[in-house]
């Protein structure tokens, strides 16, 4: 389900949203980790596809909207439930031009694409389209679900 849009002043395009189990674009296929992910799609000024990538880990994930700064970055906020409120992870992925995303767990500031968020929890990334550079280190023991 798309839940927002953003377009940068460079003319490039965010869309976001949310799914479970796994969707599709043209010849890609995301998979869920688990319950419900969160997707992005990066469109260029050109109309071309950028990125088309997977946020989540085996909990679900919550999309609370997109947004961009001076510098046309996009951000994705969000949160991965936990079983407890205080367990609730707050993060923001920025998903930078070249479709590279980190991300950063807001309650402890850590901007990070190479290293999980805490010892339990995660925040996996996925881009079958290949045309970013969206760091899968996150994944849970590699695996994204491709």
């Amino acid at each position: 389900m798309v839940s927002a849009m953003a377009i940068n002043s460079y003319n490039e395009v965010l869309i976001a949203g949310s799914f479970s189990d796994q969707i599709t674009l043209e010849d890609s296929t995301l998979k869920s980790s688990g319950g419900v992910d969160l997707f992005y799609l990066l469109i260029d000024s050109f109309g071309e596809v950028v990125s088309f990538g997977r946020l989540g880990g085996p909990r679900d994930e919550v999309f609370f909207g997109v947004e961009y700064d001076a510098a046309g970055q996009f951000m994705l906020q969000g949160a991965e439930s936990g079983d407890r409120p205080e367990d609730t992870l707050y993060l923001l992925w920025h998903v930078y031009p070249d479709g590279h995303v980190e991300a950063q767990n807001l309650l402890f500031n850590d901007l990070s694409s190479s290293e999980q968020l805490d010892d339990d929890d995660d925040a996996p990334v996925e881009d079958p389209i290949g045309k970013g550079t969206s760091d899968t280190s996150l994944c849970p023991a590699g695996d994204c679900g491709q």
